[in-house]
């Protein structure tokens, strides 16, 4: 969606992904692009096994000046926003979009008439609020998409 709204607009977009293999598709525009990233993102298997530290220092060489990177994660590892934060320095706006992972976990549960273990959700509530903290250290704006809320609510608000 957040593609769409970009080539919509005319504007050059490229995608990044880190899944059981990492695939870069370089920014351009138009209704070609639109089918490229359709297909990578059908072909995404993500399997967790490269930290999003990793994957974005090994991309920083390749956003420049005057672009916009969008991070969009359910990461709660604060290790990757050092490295987002360094786009910043160089001219590139960045904005997070997080997903509340434990939010759809615990949505899951419920409709499966379970009842989410406290520490654990305590935990994971921890780790929200020390992320949040590093990206608001940082100043990065952050988008959090939570279950049941609009998405364009949640990307406009």
């Amino acid at each position: 969606a957040i593609a769409d709204k970009a080539i919509a607009e005319n504007r050059a977009v490229g995608l990044t992904t880190n899944g059981n293999r990492s695939a870069v598709l370089p920014a351009d525009r138009g209704s070609r692009q639109h089918l490229k990233i359709m297909q990578l993102l059908a072909a995404v298997d993500a399997d967790g096994s490269t930290p999003l530290s990793e994957a974005l220092l090994a991309g920083l060489g390749r956003v420049r000046r005057g672009m916009t990177a969008v991070v969009i994660t359910s990461s709660i590892a604060p290790d990757w926003v050092r490295p987002l934060a360094t786009l910043r320095a160089r001219g590139v706006a960045c904005v997070v979009i997080w997903l509340d992972a434990a939010a759809f976990e615990d949505r899951a549960a419920a409709a499966r008439n379970e009842q989410p273990d406290p520490a654990t959700a305590q935990l994971a509530a921890q780790r929200a609020r020390a992320l949040r903290h590093a990206l608001a250290e940082y100043d990065l704006p952050v988008k959090v998409v939570t279950p049941a809320r609009p998405l364009a609510e949640v990307l406009v608000g």
